[in-house]
């Protein structure tokens, strides 16, 4: 199964039965230093995640150490809505016994759930003061990586499972292309992974059919920040598309997007992103004298057309209403014509 994901993209397959926001997954206790903790929220369609907070509270005092409003999280629509995913650093969810969750409505200042793992305890402060949690009658052995308390219909049955549906596999901060040379040199950095097995990089001389070049082992489980790096030795000549390929250990995996390198011998005319889906980025080689720019269909119909001031190197065009197939532009300066293909989404 593929599923596409921006800088910072991610899976998910939840299906909520239920139409009122709750906690569907927590992960508070890996080996180790605690590294990929965090909680994950239903918010049904309607309601907004920036009047919802989570509120951490450590049970041997009743006391809250930690609350985040949970549209600070990366989200996910899903049926029914959408999920967000609230990330920690390593020990940021204290592991108990016992310690909990609440989570809270700020603009009615109304507790939503106050739940708890590895027993009760009444809270002594903040939004749940004087309330009694409910332990949800499942906790983490501490011991593997691979186990999360959840609750995946919002009905409080909370049960022990693999993490996770909602989980980011990574973090992507960055996805960069650069020419060196005659070479491409790709990089990428992470602030997170779970279940990270290995990076493949793809390239493609059209932007549609993709190729392999070569793997990179990712790190697993993590949460610092990670540079990676890959060298393509023997671009092709043109526009080169360059994508990764996100593959977890059991097999599942995702896609960046894409991010292009022109190798065209100057005076050329690129465009991007490939394929577009609003605006389009045309690069050009300055000129002393002004052009025209003509954007067609494949039956010849002219579309949209503009012209070109002297010294122009980018010009930008929204193409989003334009219906989904491949279409043509023409740059043309006195007797010299460029044309180029491009694909609308």
């Amino acid at each position: 199964m593929t599923k596409r994901i921006l800088l910072l993209g991610f899976f998910a397959s939840l299906c909520p039965l239920l139409s009122a926001q709750y906690l569907a997954e927590i992960n508070y206790d890996n080996p180790g230093n605690d590294y990929n903790e965090y909680i994950e929220v239903f918010v049904p369609t309607g309601t907004n995640a920036a009047d919802l907070d989570v509120v951490l509270y450590n049970g041997a005092t009743g006391n809250t150490y930690n609350t985040t409003t949970v549209s600070s999280g990366s989200s996910n629509s899903v049926t029914g809505g959408t999920l967000y995913l609230l990330t920690y650093p390593s020990n940021g969810i204290q592991n108990g016994a016992p310690d909990g969750v609440a989570l809270v409505n700020n603009a009615t200042n109304t507790v939503i759930a106050f739940i708890s793992y590895e027993g009760s305890f009444t809270a002594n402060n903040g939004p749940a003061n004087g309330m009694t949690s409910t332990d949800v009658g499942v906790s983490e052995s501490g011991s593997s990586p691979d186990q999360s308390m959840q609750d995946e219909d919002g009905d409080g049955t909370w049960v022990i499972g693999p993490p996770s549906k909602g989980v980011l596999p990574i973090e992507l901060v960055s996805f960069l292309v650069n020419k060196r040379d005659n070479k491409v040199v790709i990089t990428w950095r992470t602030a997170t992974e779970i279940n990270n097995d290995y990076f493949t990089v793809e390239r493609s001389a059209d932007g549609v059919r993709f190729e392999s070049l070569g793997t990179v082992s990712g790190a697993g489980n993590s949460d610092v920040l990670r540079r990676y790096e890959y060298v393509d030795a023997h671009p092709v000549p043109g526009i080169n598309y360059y994508r990764l390929k996100q593959t977890d250990y059991d097999g599942k995996f995702t896609y960046s997007d894409v991010v292009t390198v022109d190798f065209r011998p100057e005076g050329t005319v690129s465009i991007a992103p490939a394929p577009v889906r609003d605006l389009m980025t045309i690069r050009l080689m300055p000129a002393e004298k002004d052009g025209a720019m003509v954007i067609y269909d494949a039956s010849g119909r002219v579309l949209a057309s503009r012209t070109i001031e002297a010294g122009t190197d980018v010009m930008e065009t929204n193409v989003s209403h334009f219906p989904h197939g491949m279409y043509f532009i023409r740059v043309q300066y006195g007797n010299e014509v460029r044309t180029l293909r491009f694909f609308k989404e």
